[in-house]
């Protein structure tokens, strides 16, 4: 599976064969504008599946890190978060995350 783009507004992207620039994210919805001017709205989930669909120029975007997250919180209360990110990571990949 390729990694889920990130879309912010200005990225330009390639969709039923046109290229549109992004000029609003909204919750599901994404605004596109063409090169020819034209506006569309599009749910994101219909766009990511859209067999052309590509990020113009874009490079995967790196996984999240929980670094300084977690600061300021009360130990046990951090301690806990590790706990359920080990469990979640297995569940999602199959292997602990000492094991990936």
């Amino acid at each position: 599976m390729r990694p889920r783009p990130l879309l912010k507004v200005g990225d330009r992207v390639v969709f039923v064969g046109l290229e549109h620039t992004v000029v609003a994210v909204a919750g599901t919805t994404v605004q596109l504008l063409s090169a020819a001017g034209e506006p569309s709205t599009v749910l994101v989930a219909y766009l990511f599946a859209a067999p052309d669909f590509e990020v113009v120029g874009s490079a995967p975007v790196p996984p999240l890190t929980f670094q300084g997250l977690l600061e300021g919180l009360p130990k046990k209360v951090a301690e806990a978060a590790c706990r359920w990110e080990h469990c979640l990571v297995e569940i999602e990949t199959g292997l602990p995350p000492e094991r990936e």
